[in-house]
């Protein structure tokens, strides 16, 4: 199993998995082209198109992306509604689609898929397992917190990317509206770089990979992540820490 994030944060999200006869993308934030233009790999393989949620920076190109790739689209049904009418009734022409709810499992092309019900402010936000023979990752981003529920799940993966939003001092001294910060920081805004190292404290000794993901641009920094959570980790820890780009995509990363 192959993987990497092609673009996450708030302007656009996209990751791409491969396997030994196939591929997925998570999400289509970001257009066909532009993902071609930042990694060289084989987009024909790719059979499905899995949303997270709703949101724009999610969905913004998933019809126009699952039409040129012929890949039907997974998502909840929730989720599939609260999109705007006109972006349904064209997905719906255009597409096939699937409904997936959460806390089930599915086999697709061969690959073993366990979604995950994460917390935020959208219709349903999904999380996924991906599981082909004995290697798994987990992909959990846009969430308010973890739940505790999952810990043992994602303490056996060999790949997790997960959400490292926000530094809570830098969000709290942003020029943000004060109703957006608190949405932010509440149980259904976007996990910190306190809360993600809290959870990678408990569920990484036997994770190979971790990519932190979902950075916030105005409210993050590279600075802040090695010290809340790259540095304490890695007294521990002995795998592979990425940090994922809004701009660039992550190496081609094998597990």
């Amino acid at each position: 199993m192959k993987f990497s994030v092609i673009s996450s944060g708030s302007d656009g999200n996209m990751t791409y998995i491969e396997f030994n006869e196939c591929a997925f993308l998570i999400d289509a934030g970001i257009s066909l082209p532009n993902a071609k233009s930042r990694i060289d790999v084989d987009f024909s393989k790719v059979k499905a198109v899995f949303c997270t949620h709703e949101h724009g920076d999610h969905t913004s190109f998933i019809r126009t992306v699952s039409k040129k790739l012929n890949a039907p689209i997974y998502i909840h049904k929730n989720c599939f509604n609260g999109l705007y009418k006109m972006a349904r009734e064209k997905i719906k022409e255009d597409c096939k689609v699937f409904f997936i709810e959460e806390d089930s499992h599915y086999n697709i092309c061969g690959i073993d898929v366990y979604t995950l019900k994460l917390s935020h402010d959208s219709k349903c936000c999904l999380g996924f397992i991906f599981k082909e023979n004995d290697k798994q990752l987990a992909y959990t981003t846009d969430t308010g917190y973890f739940p505790t529920s999952y810990l043992n799940v994602i303490s056996n993966v060999d790949a997790l990317i997960i959400e490292a939003n926000h530094d809570i001092e830098m969000l709290k001294d942003s020029s943000r509206p004060p109703e957006l910060i608190s949405r932010i920081l509440s149980p259904s805004g976007h996990m910190s770089n306190y809360i993600c190292y809290q959870i990678l404290k408990q569920v990484s000794k036997n994770i190979k990979v971790i990519v932190l993901a979902h950075i916030s641009r105005e409210c993050n920094s590279i600075d802040c992540i090695v010290s809340d959570i790259i540095n304490p980790l890695k007294e521990e820890y002995e795998g592979e820490i990425y940090v994922a780009s809004q701009f660039a995509a992550t190496r081609l990363i094998e597990i």
